[in-house]
């Protein structure tokens, strides 16, 4: 038995889906010459508007889920956000770093204002906008993240966390329960949880090397247990 925090009431009992430790993308630093800076800021806006598309496309396919619709219209918003875009340019132009390396300080920065808000709502949109802009990151850099769609119905999702964007795989398939070690109520991932009826346990301390995929999970979310 394993002790978390209730994010959802409800049992669930399902098999085990461990979703695999996230390999970190390295970002690079480097420096660049004058004459690369049109190349590379060209790159960013490809790579920011085939993500805008992906949200776009995203947001069609959930239009009658109020909460889900709601999420990728934050994202679609944190996208086109003229302030935010003309802080990365402006950081872009002042120094002759690589764009990835930019976009990842500038994410940061502003994720950073928003955890030390003092504001729980504030601060869990600090992992939208990590999230979102962490998709653009991984198209410039022709990273490849573990495809949710790959996850059968009927399964307890063991994670360590669950993007804000991944949590459409929670409409898409009948999810038996959540066991993540990170999240909170208020998160977007707990919202949407409740709101479907999935039993979820958050704050459970190294939960994806506790359980195995294939293993038979119970998920009590009326008392915080798995």
């Amino acid at each position: 038995i394993f002790l978390g925090n209730s994010a959802s009431n409800g049992i669930g009992i399902g098999t085990a889906f461990v979703i695999p430790e996230q390999k970190k993308r390295t970002i690079p630093f480097k420096t660049i010459s004058e004459d690369e800076k049109d190349t590379q800021w060209e790159r960013f806006n490809k790579s920011l508007q085939k993500v805008i598309s992906n949200i776009t496309v995203k947001m069609e396919e959930v239009k009658e889920d109020k909460v889900q619709s709601e999420i990728f219209g934050t994202y679609f918003l944190m996208l086109n956000d003229p302030e935010f875009i003309k802080s990365v340019k402006n950081s872009f132009e002042q120094n002759n770093y690589n764009i990835e390396y930019i976009l990842n300080s500038q994410t940061e920065e502003y994720a950073d204002k928003l955890r030390s808000s003092g504001n729980d709502y504030l601060a869990e949109r600090a992992q939208d906008i990590c999230d979102i802009f962490g998709q653009v990151l991984d198209d410039l850099m022709d990273f490849q993240p573990f495809n949710i769609e790959t996850i059968p119905d009927g399964s307890v999702i063991v994670a360590t966390q669950l993007n804000p964007s991944d949590t459409i795989i929670l409409s898409k398939r009948k999810i038996s329960g959540l066991a993540l070690t990170e999240g909170g109520i208020t998160s977007h991932v707990g919202i949407l949880a409740r709101n479907y009826g999935i039993p979820a346990v958050f704050a459970l301390d190294k939960i994806t090397s506790h359980i195995k995929t294939g293993q038979t999970v119970v998920v009590d979310g009326n008392n915080g247990e798995i």
